[in-house]
């Protein structure tokens, strides 16, 4: 009898974040808070997507599951949105900045 292959499942963002994790592990921020600068995003992303035109498709659930001789991976995620062109899709991430843009060096590497 065959043995059934366990399936591992991760987000998007969790595969990034643990493939580019650096830094300390103190994760407290100054400033706006969490839920405050979620709520602003959420506003900014809803505007961006109205103005988008008919072949526009917002918050779209993505999944990739590629199987392995010991288990299937499942990568799971959602696109801010999917615009349909004449040559294929183009999938867009919307990002915001919740602070002043003079205070950053360099992008974030998890959000590129």
């Amino acid at each position: 009898m065959e043995q059934k292959k366990k399936k591992i499942r991760i987000s998007v963002r969790n595969l990034v974040e643990f493939l580019l994790r650096s830094g300390d592990l103190d994760n407290r921020r100054g400033g706006v808070s969490d839920k405050d600068a979620m709520q602003a995003g959420t506003r900014a992303h809803q505007r961006i997507q109205k103005k988008m035109g008919p072949f526009y498709q917002a918050e779209v659930s993505l999944v990739f599951e590629k199987e392995y001789e010991n288990f299937i991976l499942r990568v799971e995620g959602r696109a801010d949105g999917i615009l349909e062109e004449s040559d294929g899709f183009m999938v867009e991430e919307i990002k915001g900045v919740f602070r002043e843009l003079e205070g950053l060096e360099e992008p974030v590497p998890v959000h590129l």
